[in-house]
């Protein structure tokens, strides 16, 4: 034994490495052979580093004790017991308790492959549910019509609006919808200073802002308001596109959204339309785009779980979803 010129320990170790690190060709076969050889060879001596002479003893222990460590590594990675990968370090906000961000499906995927995104503003980044109820209430009491709580709001609000007056009672034939779309805008334009942005939302504009992602706004607001509005919260520069419709009808802004696609020239399946209501849902079906829903706006919950739009509890966490994606789309397979 004293002819061997290093303990088993270190051949061990380099076996491992040339194996399993550096890429030799060298089966686990080939490996465990060598090993056992070396460890005939060596003798009794072996685990007390008899090879480095009588003073060796301490050295010899210690690099036979590291071998023995790299083969149980080596025998659980083999096995798939041990598996190699790297994630991003999150900060700790990003960290925090986590639920179930979505009622939806496909939420792992939301992300996958996207490179715009299309938000809606009433709703989605705007917080204007408050007003709307205020205001239609307001024209309700005026013509000695029932008001409309909150939950029914949500249940009955849709588009074209039209038929959503219809439902609270207005009377076309008395008055004409153009007039009442008037007045309702006259107002709500009134009050619309003192709404705020969604909880999030300009946080969230701002860091997609840093990444590779583009967006931009599709409203079914008159686009001078809107545009006037966008101003108003300084969001503007985070956005390429700013389009709304050419009346405040609202009627729809599924013909809207087909210029609006031509002027970003980013295949449909790129883009994710983010939004609060069944009819976003239905412009992304038409047009083939991916969709997500926020039940934070004027869509009940019950309503927007009806499509196939994936569903995000809030804009806090769909940036935890987007990190998520982020995080499984570097790490490593074993």
């Amino acid at each position: 034994t004293g002819e061997l010129a290093i303990p088993i320990g270190l051949h061990i170790s380099w076996n491992f490495f040339q194996g399993n690190v550096f890429g030799f060709p060298v089966s686990g076969a080939d490996f465990r052979s060598a090993t056992l050889i070396q460890i005939q060879q060596s003798g009794p001596e072996w685990l007390t580093g008899g090879a480095f002479g009588p003073e060796g003893g301490f050295l010899g222990i210690i690099s036979n004790l590291l071998g023995i460590l790299l083969i149980i590594l080596w025998i659980k990675i083999r096995t798939g017991k041990v598996g190699l990968q790297t994630t991003i370090s999150l900060p700790p906000a990003v960290k925090s308790k986590t639920s179930n961000p979505s009622s939806g499906s496909n939420t792992t995927e939301l992300f996958q492959g996207i490179q715009h995104i299309i938000w809606d503003w009433n709703g989605t980044l705007l917080n204007d549910l408050g007003l709307c109820l205020e205001t239609i209430n307001d024209m309700l009491y005026e013509r000695g019509l029932n008001s409309v709580s909150p939950s029914t709001y949500l249940d009955i609000f849709g588009f074209p609006v039209r038929d959503y007056y219809i439902k609270l009672g207005f009377d076309f034939s008395e008055e004409p919808f153009e007039e009442i779309s008037t007045e309702f805008i006259r107002s709500y334009e009134a009050g619309r200073p003192g709404c705020t942005l969604m909880d999030g939302a300009r946080e969230l504009l701002q860091f997609f802002y840093t990444t590779e992602l583009s967006q931009s706004i599709l409203s079914a607001s008159k686009n001078s308001y809107l545009e006037h509005a966008v101003l108003d919260y300084k969001v503007q520069d985070y956005f390429v596109l700013i389009e709304g419709l050419d009346n405040h009808h609202a009627a729809s802004k599924l013909s809207l959204a087909e210029e609006h696609l031509d002027k970003l020239h980013i295949p449909p399946s790129s883009i994710l339309l983010i939004g609060d209501t069944l009819h976003d849902a239905d412009i992304a079906d038409k047009l083939g785009l991916r969709c997500c829903l926020i039940p934070n706006g004027h869509h009940s919950k019950q309503r927007l779980e009806k499509s196939s739009a994936t569903l995000v509890d809030s804009l806090a966490a769909l940036r935890k979803l987007y990190i998520s994606s982020l995080e499984k789309s570097i790490q490593i397979p074993k």
